[in-house]
């Protein structure tokens, strides 16, 4: 899976690039969906490319598969939890 870093935040001048994030969905941010996170599911995705501020107000904007595994696609906008994974 897929994601981007947000430039102010996790990008650090690129650093974040090619690095793997475990993710899980804390709550959702609109009250348009009952249960906007699929409980207890986690994603890992690997930080591409970065997220202009511009366009990007997340932290990580996750790819749609990625977004799909652990929450509710019409919720739009997650709260999340996040950490670096390295796998052994």
């Amino acid at each position: 899976m897929f994601a981007a870093a947000s430039e102010t935040y996790l990008w650090e001048g690129g650093s974040a690039c090619g690095k793997s994030y475990r993710v899980r969905c804390m709550s959702g941010t609109n009250d348009g969906v009952d249960v906007p996170c699929k409980d207890g599911q986690t994603v890992t995705v690997r930080i591409v490319d970065m997220c202009p501020a511009n366009s990007c107000k997340a932290t990580i904007d996750l790819s749609n598969e990625a977004f799909d595994q652990i929450a509710d696609p019409k919720e739009g906008i997650i709260n999340i939890y996040f950490e670096e994974y390295v796998q052994n």
